[in-house]
């Protein structure tokens, strides 16, 4: 049996035109139904429906006619070309239950006004609740993740404290105008978005600049810990190595270790090592191993993190 995921309150501020009774109405959740693999298997495929809900995507913003509403129990696509309805309408779509690459839609709609709602938030899903869920699909939400790879159209996320591997992409539609260069790998960005089906791979598709947001908490201190001496007893002519495990919700973009000289009194700071001489800074963003390199003997006395 599927679950009922998400509820909605809405407030009708305009009523242009009367609707059905609110019981004539299929429950979108009721429609939305995929096998385990992700195919389509709504048990209303082929039938007539009549659903509700709030328009979150608009003709325009993929393509000249793809809509997105949002209702009680779930949200689901139409396609209309005319006439289009504006964010926030309220409206209630008649159709045929049917598919389009692989995510279920309302087809050959008939669409009725029936008011404007003052505002609509996104359902905020923890990220791993979407991968892999396909009750999901249809619905506007909000989720935050770190990114893992960027290409020209696309970036990938995982969960917060998730493995990297777990990874949902999220596509930006060249219509949508959207600068996808305001994301870079490691950042955490926060999106919203439908949760898209694409012949069985679930991702995210936002509709404006708007809907990412790149460090939607601040950023944070880098936490460094198992901090190490390769070789505790090294001899005057040789280097120091110094591992550190770096841990941030940001890309590292350099790492620098200060020490000080141990024939010293104590009080001489001692000197910085550059940058440059950082071996792992580069490497994956929040999982940073630092190799640090100093070619002269000396006490490790702390490390300073610098990133974005």
């Amino acid at each position: 049996m599927k679950k009922h995921l998400f509820g909605m309150a809405l407030t009708i501020s305009v009523m242009l035109c009367a609707g059905v009774a609110a019981g004539q109405y299929t429950d979108i959740n009721d429609i939305q139904v995929y096998d385990a693999l992700g195919a389509p298997a709504s048990p209303l495929n082929g039938q007539t429906v009549t659903v509700r809900g709030v328009v979150y995507v608009t003709a325009g913003t993929y393509n000249s006619g793809t809509h997105y509403i949002q209702g009680a129990t779930g949200g689901i696509q139409f396609f209309l070309n005319s006439p289009t309805f504006a964010e926030l309408a309220d409206v209630e779509v008649t159709g045929t239950v049917s598919s389009f690459s692989g995510e279920i839609q309302i087809s050959s709609p008939t669409v009725t006004q029936l008011g404007t709602v003052e505002a609509l938030a996104p359902f905020e899903l923890e990220l791993s609740a979407i991968l892999g869920n396909y009750e999901t699909v249809g619905n506007f939400v909000r989720t935050t993740g770190i990114v893992k790879g960027k290409y020209s159209n696309l970036f990938s996320m995982y969960p917060l404290g998730g493995a990297p591997t777990d990874t949902i992409p999220v596509y930006i539609d060249s219509d949508t105008g959207i600068d996808i260069n305001v994301v870079a790998v490691g950042d955490t960005v926060q999106v919203d978005s439908p949760v898209v089906n694409f012949n069985t791979l679930i991702e995210l598709k936002p509709r404006k600049q708007a809907d990412i947001v790149v460090g939607p908490g601040g950023d944070t201190a880098p936490v460094i810990d198992a901090i190490d001496l390769v070789d505790w007893c090294p001899l005057a002519n040789e280097s120091i190595q110094v591992d550190a495990q770096i841990t941030d919700d940001g890309a590292i973009v350099s790492a620098t270790l200060h020490y000080r000289d141990n024939d010293t009194d104590g009080t001489d700071p001692g000197a910085d090592i550059d940058a440059a001489e950082v071996i792992g800074a580069a490497a994956h963003p929040g999982e940073a191993h630092a190799q640090l390199l100093r070619h002269a003997r000396g006490e490790p006395v702390s490390i300073t993190v610098s990133g974005v």
